[in-house]
């Protein structure tokens, strides 16, 4: 007769690892992200970037010099279509 092996402390452990491998994926997951490296250096050098930098500020000087402007009407028309009660004008050919 062959002698009977013992599975117990390898099953333990088998389900230890799976165990561990879930908790690892779920916890993965969870991290805010200003602990990400990326996120933390930007955050830590205090910029985005010249570029993007000099993007918001021509942004910003377009958006003070229309702010007092309302826009004109074949802007409009063009932009959301016609008026709700007007019919919609016919393209050309």
């Amino acid at each position: 007769m062959k002698a009977e092996r013992n599975y117990q402390p390898i099953m333990v452990i088998l389900v230890l690892i799976i165990i561990g491998i879930f908790l690892w994926i779920l916890l993965k997951d969870c991290t805010p992200p200003a602990s990400k490296p990326h996120a933390s250096r930007r955050a830590r050098n205090g910029n985005s970037g010249p570029r993007s930098d000099q993007k918001n500020h021509d942004l910003e000087e377009e958006l003070k010099a229309t702010r007092g402007e309302t826009p004109p009407t074949e802007k409009m028309v063009e932009v959301f279509g016609p008026p709700a009660g007007e019919p919609a004008a016919k393209e050309k050919p």
